[in-house]
């Protein structure tokens, strides 16, 4: 069950960024964090919404075989009652077999599990998990050899809402 509050996503962001880069030291990556949304509170469960993000930013890490991984996430308003996250990056894309089973409890992609990379598959499955208990829609364009961008929709959480 989700224990949720109304966050100010991009500065909830900008401190899980800030830790997250910790663990990127030595490894060639460089996040970037662009906020355009002017409106951006939420109502989310912190713990869940730290899982979808680090998830989803190892993959973004591990996925990439490029000499220098790119992940620039970006927040903006599309319409008046959404915050959307957009998290593209510059690895290694994914084929449509993969894209349509990225999402399945313990599936690897192939390429991963012949380079010995540790993960039991479950990443992805989790950020599913939470994106749907919180109804937040979502959405996945990969090119294979270019990259790959998450898109998160999230309601805004306006105070005289019920």
């Amino acid at each position: 069950a989700l224990t949720t509050s109304a966050y100010n996503v991009n500065s909830l962001l900008a401190e899980l960024l800030q830790d997250y880069s910790i663990n990127l030291q030595g490894k060639k990556t460089t996040v970037s964090f662009t906020r355009n949304a002017t409106t951006d509170t939420v109502l989310l469960d912190k713990v869940h919404f730290t899982t979808i993000i680090t998830n989803l930013l190892d993959n973004a890490v591990k996925y990439n075989h490029k000499p220098q991984r790119q992940i620039h996430l970006t927040s903006f308003n599309p319409d008046e009652k959404t915050l959307a996250r957009s998290i593209p990056d510059n690895g290694d894309g994914m084929s449509e077999k993969v894209k349509k089973n990225m999402f399945t409890r313990f599936y690897r992609d192939p390429s991963l599990t012949r380079s010995n990379e540790p993960g039991l598959g479950l990443g992805l499955y989790f950020v599913r998990q939470s994106l749907e208990a919180h109804n937040w829609k979502y959405e996945v364009k990969t090119t294979e050899g270019t990259g790959t961008e998450f898109l998160i929709y999230m309601p805004l959480h306006t105070h005289h809402q019920n």
